[in-house]
């Protein structure tokens, strides 16, 4: 293959910025053009890597709130739970007792 007068001229401009010879510069030149496919692809990858790095981030955030919800759930749950059990109380102490309990306060047992 033959390159025209003004392709050998630039090359050889490449060449001597460079310090390198005419034929290092179209070996590179080769080099960046064939890889270029490849630093797309790395790029492609590289920004999946960023999308699902961001996603488990958003997961681990739900995550975490779900736990939160369910702690408060739990704590709501046993809150309830203990006001059924006062409320059970109640019901089943007699009158003097009641009032007893108005008077001085419910015991905690």
């Amino acid at each position: 293959m033959k390159l025209d007068e003004s392709r050998v001229e630039e090359l050889d401009s490449i060449a001597e910025d460079d310090g390198v010879s005419r034929s290092e510069v179209i070996r590179d030149l080769l080099d960046d053009a064939l890889n270029t496919g490849d630093d797309e692809r790395v790029q492609e990858l590289e920004q999946r890597i960023h999308d699902l790095e961001t996603e488990l981030e958003r997961v681990h955030r739900e995550k975490r709130q779900i736990l939160e919800q369910r702690e408060e759930h739990q704590e709501l749950v046993k809150a309830v739970q203990s006001e059924q059990s006062l409320a059970e109380k109640k019901a089943q102490a007699g009158a003097l007792t009641r009032a007893k309990w108005w008077l001085t306060g419910m015991p905690s047992d």
